[in-house]
C-alpha cells in the first residue's frame, strides 16, 4: 500500500522561495528566476552596498562627452510636441523667478531621491517580506539598466544648455546642483551631467510608488504616487530633465517590473 500522499507545497507570502506573485499590479506574473530571494539583513545591506558601490564607479567612468550629448538632447526634445516644450519653458521660468520655490525644489531634489527609495526598501524588508524580492530586484535592474544607457547615449540637461540655447528658450538655466538654494557642491561632484535621459529620479519615485502601491491594501494606497508626480514637476522645474527624460524613466521602471 502506498503511504499518504504528500500535500503540495504552499508558497507562504513570507516565504521568499515562494514562486506566487507577490503584490498587485500585474495579474498573472509570477516572480521567475530573474529575481533573488530576500536574504537576512545583513546580506541585503552588503548587496545594495556593493550595488552602490558599483553604481558609482560605473557613473563616474562613463564618457564625458559633451558635444554627443547636447547633440542626443537635440535630437530628443525633438520629438516632444511644442505644447509640451512651452510647458517646459513655462514651470523653469516660473521656478527661477521665485527664490522660495527654487529653494524648496533644490533640496527636494537632492534629498529625496535617496532617503525615500532606501526608506521604502527598508520598509518592504521588515514589514512587507513578501514583496521585497521582486522589488528590491526591480529597482536594480532599472538603476542599471540606467547607467547602461548613460554610458552609450550621453543625455545633457536643459541645465547645462549654452547660454544661446537658453535664451532661445526664454529662461535662465537652473544649477539645482551648484550650491543653489543651499544644496551642497559635493553633491554636484557626484553626478554624472550627461545622464538626463532617462530621468532615474523619476524612475526610482515611481518605483516607490510602484512598491508601496502592490504591497498595501489600503484604499488610499493610491497616494503613494503623488511622489512621482511631485518629482516629476521637481525635475522639470529646476532644469534638471525634460518631459521625455520623465517618460524614458518610467518606460524603464515598466521594464523592470515585467522583466
Amino acid at each position: 500500500m502506498r503511504g499518504p500522499t504528500a500535500a503540495p507545497h504552499q508558497g507562504r507570502p513570507d516565504d521568499p522561495a515562494s514562486t506566487t506573485r507577490t503584490g498587485g499590479g500585474l495579474p498573472g506574473f509570477r516572480i521567475t528566476g530573474l529575481t533573488w530571494p530576500r536574504l537576512a539583513w545583513y546580506q541585503e545591506i552588503l548587496a545594495i552596498i556593493a550595488g552602490d558601490a558599483l553604481y558609482e564607479v560605473i557613473r563616474a567612468s562613463a564618457p564625458q562627452k559633451a558635444g554627443l550629448a547636447f547633440h542626443n538632447a537635440a535630437l530628443l526634445t525633438a520629438l516632444e510636441p511644442d505644447a509640451v516644450s512651452d510647458a517646459e519653458v513655462w514651470l523653469r521660468g516660473f521656478t527661477a523667478n521665485h527664490a522660495i520655490v527654487t529653494y524648496l525644489f533644490s533640496w527636494y531634489y537632492a534629498l529625496f531621491h535617496l532617503s525615500a527609495t532606501v526608506s521604502v526598501l527598508v520598509w518592504l524588508w521588515w514589514r512587507r517580506p513578501h514583496g521585497y524580492a521582486r522589488a528590491r530586484t526591480a529597482l536594480f535592474a532599472l538603476t542599471f539598466g540606467g547607467l547602461l544607457i548613460f554610458w552609450v547615449f550621453p543625455v545633457a540637461p536643459p541645465r547645462l544648455l549654452t547660454p544661446e540655447a537658453i535664451n532661445a528658450l526664454g529662461t535662465p538655466a537652473i544649477a539645482a546642483l551648484d550650491g543653489t538654494g543651499g544644496v551642497s557642491g559635493a553633491v554636484s561632484s557626484m553626478v554624472n551631467p550627461y545622464a538626463a535621459f532617462p530621468s532615474l529620479h523619476v524612475a526610482w519615485a515611481a518605483w516607490c510608488a510602484w512598491a508601496v502601491w502592490a504591497n498595501v491594501r489600503s484604499p488610499r494606497r493610491w497616494a503613494a504616487w503623488l511622489y512621482p508626480l511631485g518629482t516629476i514637476v521637481v525635475v522639470v522645474g529646476t532644469a534638471n530633465h525634460y518631459v521625455i527624460d520623465v517618460l524614458g524613466g518610467l518606460f524603464l521602471l515598466l521594464l523592470a517590473v515585467l522583466l
